[in-house]
């Protein structure tokens, strides 16, 4: 076992005095959103283009050296409200082993939810267990287990629910890799009391260079596979996609429904345009347009929507960068009479050894939303067997993004290699296996909407950090 040596540092531990405290708990960084599709005429954040932008790191949740013991969130209610707060404990491995959160109930903060994870030889994670306080005790909620090949991909995913006395069977997850560990086939199924019954598939095909080609999603009519919609995906010559094409099947046909074309400028992805099938003719929908940093950071992102005869300004996003290069603030604004509107901003400060201690989101242009901020804690390891780890770029696109998107890194497409993501309270929300960056998309769909931390572990240790947005 590794030996580690723990020295607590305590980055952020003052609070104003004018700070008070109630009873009112709503979940951090998810109201900002909501209520920002709910304003009239604010434009919709989901499906912004590539994110060839943020090659630089943000924050790392789950750092060899640096590892985020705590955070707690406060919103603003006239003065700062307590919310919500998360301790973690770590393995010797490094593993965040149990994680449990509370909510200030306007006097006290009582147990509200925790996760205990297990993990084998290779740090694969095989089981969690979800409790929540009932106000008596911790009460079993959902166990998953997972199954590895010798590749290390993950076969099976298992899911159970606790009835009172004991674990019963939900739902199972089976997968299916060719030679390279691309993954060729997803088996979805669903227990009905006595038996594990078909629910859905997704099929995948890939080129001679591991990228996806074509992923066919099918659903159990009770008899047999029956094709839903599949999505088509072209790439350039560096291996860059510049081509997503969406189609339904309709009485035994495919047909064209969404497809989106991306366009680069060196490395960069300056353009992405979205068009809806109709009347057998591509008809514009949405367009974005990126620019970039001399350093080749993502600078801004303009989006339009066709108005049937030109392009209309809709949002903008802007970023700005500390001297690190690490992301500080990132502005939102929304198009109205003829002027860019501020909607919101997040900000973010970091440490000394770069870990982000202080997460904001600032709503003040609009009176009627709240304030967020998160103030994290962590302990400094000295790990006398490793060193820390080499950093290295990596992309992310869409980003920001419904949950669903793709990551490419030069080094690690044809590695295998660990993917995790991190909400800002540092507690671990997924965990995939890929034989390579380029296999298949990352599925975070099922998470709330919000800024997460992506980690990417390669099989030679090297490491990537990057800052995700999830916008549905």
């Amino acid at each position: 076992m590794k030996n580690f040596t723990s020295i607590l540092v305590f980055l952020f531990c003052a609070f104003s005095a004018q700070h008070t405290l109630n009873a009112q708990i709503q979940p951090l960084l998810t109201k900002g959103a909501q209520s920002l599709r709910q304003l009239e005429g604010a434009p919709q954040m989901n499906d912004l283009p590539f994110s060839k932008d943020e090659n630089k790191k943000v924050v790392d949740r789950d750092d060899p050296v640096f590892r985020l013991r705590a955070s707690r969130s406060d919103r603003w209610e006239n003065g700062w409200i307590g919310s919500d707060s998360v301790v973690n404990v770590y393995d010797n491995q490094g593993n965040i082993a149990q994680s449990t959160s509370k909510r200030f109930d306007g006097s006290v903060w009582k147990n509200y939810e925790q996760y205990f994870r297990k993990y084998n030889v290779n740090n694969k994670e095989t089981e969690v267990i979800f409790q929540t306080w009932d106000g008596v005790i911790w009460a079993n909620g959902t166990r998953d287990n997972f199954e590895y090949d010798v590749n290390n991909n993950r076969i099976q995913s298992t899911k159970y629910n606790w009835d009172g006395a004991t674990w019963v069977n939900f739902s199972r997850n089976d997968s299916e890799y060719d030679s390279n560990s691309n993954l060729t086939l997803n088996t979805g199924q669903t227990w009905n009391g006595n038996s594990w019954i078909n629910s859905y598939r997704t099929a995948n095909q890939y080129d001679g260079n591991d990228n996806i080609t074509l992923r066919t999603n099918q659903n159990w009519d009770g008899v047999g596979w029956k094709s839903i919609n599949r999505t088509v995906y072209e790439y350039n010559t560096n291996g860059e996609n510049t081509l997503f094409l969406s189609q339904a099947m309709n009485g035994g046909v495919w047909e064209n429904t969404l497809r989106v074309i991306y366009q680069y400028t060196g490395t960069n992805l300056t353009l992405e345009l979205s068009q809806q099938w109709s009347s057998n003719n591509w008809i514009n929908s949405s367009q974005w347009i990126r620019e970039y940093t001399a350093n080749g950071s993502h600078a801004s992102t303009i989006r339009q929507n066709w108005t049937g005869s030109s392009w209309v300004n809709s949002s903008y996003i802007t970023n700005e960068y500390n001297s690190h290069d690490d992301l500080s603030v990132r502005k939102y604004y929304s198009w109205k009479n003829s002027n860019w509107e501020i909607l919101f901003e997040l900000s973010y400060n970091y440490d000394v050894n770069n870990n982000l201690v202080f997460y904001l989101e600032d709503w003040s242009e609009l009176s009627s939303v709240s304030d967020y901020r998160v103030f994290s804690y962590y302990d400094s390891f000295i790990n006398t067997n490793t060193s820390t780890p080499e950093l290295f770029p990596i992309q992310a696109f869409p980003n920001p993004s419904n949950g669903i998107f793709f990551l490419h890194a030069q080094e690690l497409d044809q590695q295998p290699c660990q993917v995790f993501l991190y909400d800002l309270l540092g507690r671990q929300c997924l965990q995939q296996a890929f034989p390579g960056l380029t296999s298949e998309p990352i599925d975070g769909s099922h998470l709330s909407n919000g800024v997460y931390v992506l980690r990417v572990i390669a099989q030679d240790g090297k490491q990537a950090i990057k800052h995700i947005q999830i916008s549905k």
